[in-house]
């Protein structure tokens, strides 16, 4: 459903973007993007003025890296922005049932999905929520990671959120990435239509 659409019925809600162009990854012709063995995904020209908030959703079915992470960069004209500039918190347990919380700070990437395990069964999701991206403010983001790690169910989860507390600009776009080895699943991005 088109922007204008949505709007002429007068309804309100998440409105799937579609990026102008997806390296690394194959456009299902509506926006939702799906990646097999890729170590990098970038999506160019996703967001834009229309919409202020955006919902990312990411899932993960195989990866070839054990204890690897998936990592997120904003993008801006096709270049990844990489300077130390993400900071992050969150709390946290993981398939061992044992407290992780953690911080980052003044990192070049975001951490996204963590990868205890590569068993078969695995299954990974992560739920991101950004305000003003493209805006020139700053940036920032609450997340939920869920891992079902094994056949045997043993989960890992993580709530928490981020900012870029030291940067102004405005960004179009994403590039994720894996520390090691290669992921496959999909990625949607929805702009929130208020």
């Amino acid at each position: 459903m088109t922007k204008a659409r949505d709007l002429a019925n007068g309804g309100f809600g998440l409105v799937l973007v579609k990026p102008s162009t997806v390296v690394g990854g194959t456009d299902n012709g509506k926006g939702t993007v799906n990646f097999t063995n890729a170590s990098s995904v970038s999506l160019n020209n996703t967001f834009n003025s229309n919409y202020d908030f955006y919902r990312l959703i990411f899932s993960v079915t195989a990866t070839s890296g054990a204890d690897a992470n998936l990592r997120l960069r904003f993008r801006l004209s096709g270049s990844d922005i990489s300077t130390s500039s993400y900071y992050q918190q969150f709390n946290g347990f993981t398939d061992f049932n044992a407290t992780d919380n953690f911080r980052i700070s003044g990192d070049t990437s975001m951490f996204l999905i963590p990868f205890d395990n590569t068993a078969s069964g695995a299954i990974y999701s992560s739920v991101l929520d950004v305000m003003n991206p493209f805006k020139t403010t700053i940036k920032t983001w609450h997340q939920s990671i869920e891992g079902v790690v094994s056949a045997s169910s043993a989960l890992v989860n993580y709530t928490g959120g981020g900012a870029m507390p030291f940067v102004s600009s405005s960004y179009d776009g994403i590039t994720i990435f894996t520390t090691t080895g290669t992921a496959t699943g999909s990625v949607s991005v929805y702009g929130y239509n208020k």
